[in-house]
């Protein structure tokens, strides 16, 4: 139910599996990365996997990583203690590697997961609405404005740096909410972001 893409009818559950098990053996270029199954005799019945964030540590400058599954819901009277002993014996690894800082990204109505997250001290730092648009089922609508929009060019680059830090000011997303992040670092994080989707990060960066 909660594996990446799930809420899409449209996409097979074949589909969807092969995508996690995709992002599984991602997780071996980001090392360190853990995995842990929960079992009941040779049944699974839980996963937690973990990588470490060397961008986000060099940034912030402490040892940073994020939990990219907690899955379960195969046995719904099991779930509750299942993912407790994945996120008791995840915390166990990230004391054991020196990680100071875990970000996770959970969906809401995984109630399980928000509770076991909580009692181990996790802390919400933000909340995700996100929209899909179906060209099969509608055209893009026209809206009128005033703006040239065309994607980015190499030619852009100083235009990007120097507005970034306007662009940015005082917007308020998951870092600036941490207050175990410095402010300063979120903010640069922000410009930097910027500049990396225009060097490659993104697939394209549209300029208005």
């Amino acid at each position: 139910k909660y594996k990446s893409y799930a809420q899409f009818r449209e996409i097979s559950e074949e589909d969807i599996t092969k995508l996690f098990f995709y992002e599984v053996s991602e997780l071996k270029k980001k090392e360190p990365y853990f995995i842990l199954l929960a079992k009941i005799g040779e049944e699974v019945i839980g996963l937690l996997s973990f990588h470490y964030l060397s961008w986000d540590s060099k940034h912030f400058g402490m040892k940073m990583g994020r939990i990219k599954h907690i899955l379960g819901n195969i046995n719904p009277e099991m779930d509750l203690k299942a993912k407790e002993s994945l996120i008791q014996s995840a915390l166990r690894e990230f004391k054991e590697m020196n990680i100071k800082h875990i970000t996770c990204r959970i969906p809401v109505d995984d109630f399980n997961t928000v509770y076991v997250l909580g009692q181990a001290g996790f802390y919400l730092a933000d909340t995700i609405i996100e929209y899909y648009f179906d060209f099969r089922k509608q055209e893009i609508p026209q809206i009128s404005h005033q703006c040239e929009l065309r994607l980015y060019q190499d030619s852009d680059y100083e235009m990007v740096k120097n507005g970034s830090k306007e662009i940015f000011k005082e917007y308020i997303g998951r870092f600036h909410r941490d207050p175990y992040l410095d402010p300063k670092k979120c903010d640069e994080l922000y410009e930097q972001w910027m500049l990396n989707s225009c060097r490659g990060l993104a697939d394209d960066c549209i300029v208005a």
